[in-house]
């Protein structure tokens, strides 16, 4: 089994090769309501957050485990919630973390 950083890795290569027909994809299935988890955004039509499936990937999880999770998603809709983080970070000024002294 490959480490987690190494299936996050191949997870972003395998996005990407699939990116050129999923173009903003994100903007049907990602959706943010101040009624549904305080705003977050989340796949439409669930309480499912981009958040979590982040968490989950970060985690180890695969794409399969999640949707075996929650079998009511679609590999769109993991996509897309992946596709909409990329975009929030592209889009935003992201600092590096400062090394902690021990």
């Amino acid at each position: 089994m490959a480490c987690k950083a190494c299936r996050l890795v191949l997870l972003y290569a395998w996005m990407n090769a699939v990116w050129q027909g999923v173009i903003h994809m994100h903007k049907q299935w990602i959706v943010s309501d101040p009624k549904i988890m305080m705003g977050k955004p989340v796949i439409a039509g669930t309480r499912i957050t981009v958040e979590l499936i982040l968490e989950k990937l970060a985690a180890g999880e695969s794409v399969e485990q999640i949707l075996e999770a929650h079998p009511h998603l679609t590999r769109e809709a993991v996509l897309a919630a992946i596709a909409y983080a990329r975009d929030v970070l592209r889009a935003d000024v992201v600092y590096p973390l400062a090394e902690r002294a021990v």
